[in-house]
């Protein structure tokens, strides 16, 4: 089951923690790109919507399973 958020902007931008970069033009891209990914337990990478908001997400096995907005 996934959970999206419906107010996502794209293009999504991940800031990996060594400061590489890189963009994700739709959930498509996420995930053919990440295949395995939890920001959750990512501390150290931070993702953020064409609006600058911060988002969390969950790819597992090429499946975007958590795709939301982080509420602050």
């Amino acid at each position: 089951m996934s959970r999206d958020d419906n107010n996502m902007v794209f293009p999504l931008l991940l800031t990996w923690e060594d400061g590489s970069k890189q963009l994700f033009a739709n959930r498509a891209a996420l995930e053919c790109d990440l295949e395995d990914f939890d920001s959750e337990k990512e501390p150290n990478c931070k993702i953020v919507d064409a609006e600058g908001l911060e988002v969390s997400i969950k790819v597992s096995m090429t499946c975007v399973e958590r795709l939301q907005r982080i509420r602050v």
